[in-house]
C-alpha cells in the first residue's frame, strides 16, 4: 500500500512517471512486456530465411487470431508463418511446432479470400528490395515444375510490417483483400528514414531470436484463448529439445516392443516340431496309414518320396526362420535396454548435426568439419562476410583476429553443443593457415584471436569495410613460428 502510495505522488510531480507505471503494471498479468520493433537489418535475415526454407512449399493451411494470420506451409515438414499486425508487428517462422495461437471462431474476409485463391498453391519465391523497407511480397504465381503448367497471374501477398502502420494484401488477378485500410506506400516509406527509438542503428537479432524473445514474453497466451474469451482446451505447448527428446525416445521404446510382441506372434510354437514328427513317420510308413490330424501336411497328390522331402524342409525353414525371429528380439531387447539408460546429455553427445545450408550460394567459402555437430565456414572479402554473419544462427561462434585485418570465421553448431578444447584449437589452426597462406609478409610470432557468439556481433550500418562491434569475447594467445 505504501508502495503505490508513493508511486502516486511521484505521478503528481513527475507526470511522465504515471505514464511509465501505467505502462508496466496493465494487461498481461500485471506487467506488460514489449518487444522491440523489426529493424532493417532483422528484417533482411528474416527475408533471407524465409527464402531459403520456404519457397516451393505448399500452402496448406490459412487461419487468424486477434492480432494477425497464419499461414501454413508443407515442404517435406509442416512449417507455420506467423504475422502478427500490431503497431510493432512481428513475423515469426515456426518449423518445428506449430504456434500456440488458438484459431478465431469468427470468419474474416481475409482469411475467406485466402483460402478461395491461395490454399494449395506453391510459393514460388519471397521478393525484397532494399527500397522497399520492411516489407516483402510471397509470390505464388506459378506451379512449380512437375505440377501442371497453369500459370497464375497477379497471385501474390503483400507484406508491410511498417510501425504504426501494418498490413497484408492479398492480390489474386484484378481482386484484392486487405487486413487494414490500403495506405499510399511511398508515403509510409518514408518512415524508413525514421528512428523508432527502440534500438540503436548498429543492433540486430536473428530470426531464431526474435521467436524465442516472443515465446518468452508470453504474448501469445492473450491469443491462445477460444471466441468466447475463455482459454482453450487446446492450446498447443511449446516444448523445448528436451521435451521433444524425452517422447521420441518413449516412442521409441513402445515401437520396439511393439514389434517383438508382432516377431512372436508370427512364429507358431513346435510348429517345426511337427513338421519333423510327420517326417519321421514317413521314413517307415506309408501315406495310407498317416493318422487323420496330419492330412493337412500331406499333398495326396504326390508320391510319399516327395511329400517326405518337402516336410523336411518346410521343418528346416520354420526353424532358420525362428532362430532369425529370436536373434531379432534379442537386438530389440538391447536396443531397448539402451534407449531406457540414455540420458539427454548422452544424446546430445551423439546426436549428429540438424544445421541448415547456407542460402547464399554464390558465396565460395572455404570449410572445415569440425565434428558431426559443427562446421567451421570462412568468407573470402567483406562482402562475404557480411553475408556469411547475416546467415549466421545466434548461437555460432564467430571468429577474427584482434587488432589485425581478416576475414570471419562462422562456426556453426548445435544450439546446446560446446566446442572442447581440442574443436577449438582445430579451429585456431585452421584459421591462421587459411588466413596466412597466400601473403608473402612475415607473420608475428604471438597473435590474439578473439571469439564469441554471433548475437554479440553487431555491424556497422553504412561500413564498406565489414566492420563489426563485438562483446563478451573471449581471447585466445596464439604462437606460430616465423617459417610458418
Amino acid at each position: 500500500m505504501i508502495f503505490f502510495i508513493a508511486l502516486l505522488f511521484f505521478a503528481k510531480k513527475r507526470p511522465v512517471f504515471l505514464f511509465f507505471f501505467a505502462a508496466l503494471f496493465s494487461s498481461h498479468n500485471g506487467m506488460i512486456w514489449t518487444m522491440k520493433s523489426i529493424n532493417f537489418q532483422e528484417f533482411e535475415r528474416i527475408v533471407d530465411n524465409l527464402r531459403s526454407k520456404l519457397c516451393g512449399a505448399q500452402l496448406q493451411e490459412v487461419f487468424h487470431f486477434e492480432r494477425g494470420l497464419v499461414l501454413g506451409f508443407y515442404l517435406r515438414r509442416p512449417m507455420w508463418l506467423l504475422i502478427e499486425l500490431t503497431a510493432k508487428p512481428v513475423i515469426l517462422l515456426f518449423d518445428k511446432t506449430k504456434p500456440p495461437i488458438a484459431k478465431s471462431p469468427k470468419p474474416k474476409p481475409l482469411t475467406l479470400f485466402i483460402n478461395s485463391h491461395f490454399k494449395n498453391k506453391y510459393l514460388k519465391t519471397v521478393c525484397y528490395e532494399a527500397g522497399w523497407g520492411r516489407r516483402l511480397i510471397l509470390d505464388f504465381s506459378i506451379q512449380p515444375e512437375g505440377e501442371s503448367k497453369v500459370q497464375d497471374s497477379n497471385l501474390f501477398c503483400d507484406l508491410i510490417l511498417i510501425p504504426n502502420n501494418p498490413n497484408f494484401i492479398a492480390r489474386a488477378m484484378d481482386k484484392k483483400i486487405s487486413w487494414n485500410k490500403v495506405k499510399d506506400f511511398s508515403q509510409l516509406n518514408q518512415d524508413r528514414y525514421s528512428t523508432q527509438g527502440d534500438f540503436t542503428a548498429d543492433e540486430f537479432r536473428s530470426p531464431e531470436v526474435i521467436l524465442e524473445e516472443w515465446l518468452d514474453s508470453g504474448l501469445f497466451s492473450s491469443y491462445a484463448k477460444s471466441g468466447d474469451g475463455n482459454a482453450s482446451h487446446n492450446q498447443v505447448k511449446v516444448k523445448d529439445d528436451k521435451e521433444f527428446w524425452f517422447e521420441k525416445n518413449q516412442k521409441d521404446i513402445a515401437k520396439k516392443k511393439m514389434a517383438i510382441e508382432k516377431i512372436k506372434e508370427s512364429v507358431i510354437s513346435n510348429q517345426e516340431k511337427n513338421y519333423y514328427e510327420v517326417g519321421e513317420f514317413l521314413k517307415t510308413h506309408s501315406l495310407e496309414l498317416l493318422p487323420k490330424e496330419w492330412n493337412s501336411f500331406i499333398d495326396f497328390s504326390k508320391s510319399k518320396s516327395w511329400n517326405r522331402e518337402n516336410i523336411f524342409q518346410k521343418a528346416k525353414n520354420v526353424q532358420k526362420k525362428r532362430e532369425g525371429a529370436e536373434e531379432r528380439i534379442h537386438i530389440l531387447e538391447k536396443e531397448i535396454s539402451l534407449l531406457e539408460c540414455q540420458t539427454y546429455e548422452d544424446y546430445l553427445q551423439k546426436k549428429k548435426h540438424n544445421i541448415s545450408k547456407l542460402s547464399s550460394k554464390e558465396m565460395s567459402l572455404r570449410k572445415l568439419d569440425i565434428s558431426q555437430q559443427a562446421i567451421a565456414y570462412m568468407g573470402k572479402n567483406a562482402s562475404e562476410n557480411m553475408k556469411l554473419l547475416k546467415e549466421s544462427q545466434s548461437w555460432d561462434l564467430w571468429f577474427h583476429f584482434r587488432d589485425i585485418p581478416s576475414s570471419f570465421v562462422i562456426v556453426r553448431k548445435n544450439k546446446n553443443y560446446s566446442l572442447s578444447q581440442v574443436e577449438l584449437i582445430k579451429v585456431i589452426d585452421w584459421f591462421v593457415k587459411e588466413s596466412f597462406r597466400n601473403k608473402k609478409t612475415s607473420i608475428v610470432t604471438d597473435m590474439d584471436v578473439i571469439y564469441t557468439e554471433c548475437r554479440y556481433v553487431k555491424p556497422i550500418k553504412g561500413d564498406k569495410l565489414g566492420r563489426v562491434n563485438y562483446s563478451q569475447e573471449r581471447s585466445f594467445r596464439w604462437k606460430i613460428s616465423k617459417n610458418q
